[in-house]
């Protein structure tokens, strides 16, 4: 569905090559709209760029459930390796890459990662949770790193 400015229209979902489902989606300043998603096996990301849709390639891996964007040049994406580790992409403006997550607080529980936003180039947050182990997970980026906030459980 898509909002201009006075109603919900339906437009035609992106076309994928492979089957799946888009979990997450994000505007940056610009207009520009990612969704992300995956397949079981493989990621998926799609981005508008004001005229049409087009999947992007990514480092794939795993199952990414949450996309936020600061600007055209910076935008996190979210999720689980499928090995049972938390996976952080990154949009640098011309390509996704792996982000180095830190150590799970939780060992021998699966950790993922849900939702994230980011409020500048500087600023981002994370938040998921370790499977079996009945606790949440908040990580911070500060410009440089993703730090554990704090086991919260």
């Amino acid at each position: 569905m898509h909002w201009n400015g006075r109603s919900w229209k339906q437009v035609t979902s992106p076309a994928l090559d492979v089957s799946g489902d888009l979990t997450g989606v994000a505007v940056t300043p610009a207009g520009r709209v990612w969704a992300v998603g995956g397949n079981g096996s493989a990621t998926l990301i799609v981005h508008w760029n004001g005229m049409a849709w087009r999947r992007v390639s990514n480092p794939g891996g795993g199952l990414v459930y949450a996309v936020t964007a600061a600007s055209g040049s910076n935008a996190w994406a979210v999720g689980e390796s499928g090995a049972g580790n938390a996976l952080i992409l990154r949009w640098n403006g011309k390509a996704w890459s792996r982000a180095r997550v830190p150590a799970n607080p939780f060992p021998g529980h699966a950790e993922f990662l849900t939702s994230v936003a980011a409020t500048s180039v500087r600023n981002a947050w994370a938040v998921g949770y370790a499977a079996g182990g009945g606790a949440g997970v908040i990580l911070r980026w500060n410009g440089t790193a993703w730090k554990t906030v704090q086991p919260a459980g």
